[in-house]
């Protein structure tokens, strides 16, 4: 295997991985903000990118390269919303498929046709999960336009509301008491 492509996967575990500890970070938030669906299916996917990451190791090791595995980096993102979250999601998925295509090129280039059927397989799973992510963002975006949408009408209504006396005032008023 060319040490060319054998390093590049190496640093590709370490993505794959990078993007498992971020995907536990937002399952985690979602949790804690009563989201426990949004969390499960994030703690899903960070397993899936760490199942990722022994592919490639598994990869390397059966072509007899060297694994040398990278350091994840430590890393605290913060959200504030579940659009957020998704949009940062969205984020990392283009991340990761840009790797993958960039790996693509460069196993089409050292001429590693093995390496260039793994990586294939790896762009058609990052092109399925970008078009979940991007149908489950639409669907939050929805939700936000639609609660916009509901607060705007209860202002609206709030604000053409006339200022009522209670009803023991009116008696009271009709009776010369207040």
């Amino acid at each position: 295997m060319d040490q060319c492509i054998a390093a590049a996967l190496n640093k590709q575990i370490v993505v794959e991985l990078d993007a498992a500890y971020l995907y536990m970070q937002m399952g985690d938030w979602l949790e804690k903000n009563g989201l426990s669906g949004f969390g499960d299916w994030l703690r899903r996917q960070a397993r899936e990118e760490v199942g990722h990451a022994m592919i490639i190791f598994n990869f390397l090791k059966e072509r007899g390269a060297a694994v040398a595995l990278g350091s994840v980096r430590q890393r605290k993102y913060f959200f504030t919303s579940v659009k957020d979250v998704m949009d940062k999601l969205l984020a990392q998925g283009k991340h990761i498929a840009g790797t993958i295509s960039k790996l693509i090129d460069l196993a089409q280039t050292c001429q590693d046709v093995e390496a260039a059927v793994l990586l294939a397989w790896f762009a058609a799973v990052q092109l399925e999960e970008e078009e979940l992510v991007t149908n489950v963002l639409m669907r939050v975006n929805s939700c936000y336009r639609d609660a916009v949408g509901e607060l705007r009408e209860i202002d609206s209504e709030l604000a053409q509301r006339q200022e009522t006396i209670p009803s023991l005032l009116k008696s009271q008023r009709k009776h010369g008491v207040a």
